[in-house]
């Protein structure tokens, strides 16, 4: 399964990759053995370091997940749909997590099954969402109301 977080706002999708590592971890592996951080520069990285975990059980649990962002971002158009049905293929056993920059399109997105990847659009938040989401941030984090409303102005 291919996750995608995605969308200009990279602070809320970066905040839902790490949302679904956490729910990962509590369902499938608590003490985080069958999660892995691929760390992804240049496009053999993907070749090289991504690739080869696709095909990979895991030894400490039935399902593995690994993040590896900005894993299509770094093809052109053509090798990223590669990219993307390659990822698309490896099941419901492994969960790769990507945070990018921008959606993938609509036509490499409709050429894959729709069951194996799941987009969580992240756009840049207007005014009207963006005060309450600011006050929201804040209660979790103990500041007041007031604060939150001025830091958002």
């Amino acid at each position: 399964m291919l996750i995608i977080c995605a969308g200009p706002d990279t602070y809320r999708a970066r905040e839902k990759a790490r949302e679904l590592e956490n729910v990962f971890k509590i369902k499938h592996d608590p003490d985080g053995l069958a999660v892995e951080n691929v760390l992804i520069n240049v496009k053999e990285h993907v070749k090289d370091r991504l690739y080869p975990l696709l095909s990979l059980g895991s030894l400490f649990s039935t399902r593995k997940f690994i993040r590896a962002d900005g894993c299509l971002a770094i093809f052109k158009a053509v090798d990223r749909k590669k990219c993307l049905e390659r990822l698309s293929e490896i099941g419901e056993q492994t969960i790769v997590v990507t945070v990018e920059q921008d959606e993938p399109s609509k036509k490499a997105l409709e050429a894959l099954t729709k069951e194996s990847v799941i987009v969580y659009s992240h756009p840049v938040m207007k005014a009207k969402e963006f005060l309450p989401w600011v006050v929201d941030q804040g209660e979790k984090i103990g500041v007041g109301k007031a604060l939150s409303e001025e830091v958002a102005t």
